[in-house]
């Protein structure tokens, strides 16, 4: 059976001083300034989560991780708030293994209380953690990212202007530039 990921999309956008700043940067700092702020606003998020973590063996508390993820589409960054798919015998011991219904399959015990199951309740203690901080987190990324680019910009990185942005070579001498 195949997993089910549930993720929460943070779109900026809006703010015509930052993109007209960001650029005039070079693609791969854009990707490195973005993905550092992007990091530093779901900072205070993923301190919450594990804050709220339930803690009856102190597992789940110890897992949760911040992660960046392949991007799929050009220009995008994203970063996940995970619990690793560390199998339930090595945190919890072989006769603890929890099973599904007398299946030989085990299941995903983050998964278990955050949306619940048959026998349990929900306790959505992840979504909870992102509601309560989302406009910090947001707020945190956009104050990051205009610093790094007002740093970028002081130091004098510009975008390379035309062609392919390899060495060039000066007509009168032949010698790269």
């Amino acid at each position: 059976m195949a997993s089910r990921r549930r993720s929460v999309r943070v779109v900026v956008t809006g703010h015509k001083a930052i993109d007209r700043k960001l650029r005039k940067l070079e693609p791969k700092i854009q990707r490195k300034l973005a993905r550092k702020a992007t990091r530093e606003g779901l900072r205070p998020i993923l301190d919450e989560v594990i804050a709220s973590a339930p803690e009856d063996t102190g597992f789940l508390r110890d897992h949760v991780k911040l992660r960046a993820v392949r991007k799929k589409r050009r220009g995008e960054i994203a970063l996940h708030v995970i619990i690793p798919s560390i199998p339930f015998k090595a945190a919890f011991g072989d006769s603890k293994t929890p099973k599904a219904n007398g299946s030989k399959t085990t299941y995903f015990y983050p998964s278990i209380i955050e949306y619940g199951s048959r026998d349990r309740p929900p306790d959505p203690w992840v979504r909870r953690a992102f509601e309560r901080l989302q406009g910090k987190g947001r707020q945190t990324m956009i104050d990051e990212l205009w610093g790094a680019i007002e740093r970028e910009a002081s130091r004098g990185v510009r975008k390379p202007s035309g062609g392919s942005g390899g060495p060039r070579r000066d007509p009168t001498t032949g010698r790269f530039i």
